[in-house]
């Protein structure tokens, strides 16, 4: 996965040059099903034109890990914690 970092006001904004491919693990895969939230709607917070992200250096201990926070295209507003399997 390519992309530009920017940084604006301490935030990163990341343009990402090819298509993101979302990878659940097995042990996120069903956690969102108890808030009555599907993963297919949680990634369309990452195609919000307005999405924040940040680096999540609390909980960076062995791979570099982000926080997302991006609105679905039902106007409903998520925070994710990811981490690319490749770099930027």
């Amino acid at each position: 996965m390519t992309g530009v970092e920017y940084v604006v006001y301490g935030i990163y904004m990341i343009i990402w040059n090819e298509p993101i491919e979302f990878q659940w693990d097995d042990g996120n895969r069903h956690k969102n099903e108890n808030h009555q939230v599907i993963n297919e709607e949680i990634e369309e917070a990452f195609n919000d034109i307005n999405k924040a992200m940040s680096p999540d250096y609390k909980h960076s201990n062995f791979e570099q890990r982000y926080i997302l926070l991006g609105k679905t295209k039902k106007k409903r507003l998520y925070i994710s914690c990811l981490q690319l399997e490749k770099e930027l």
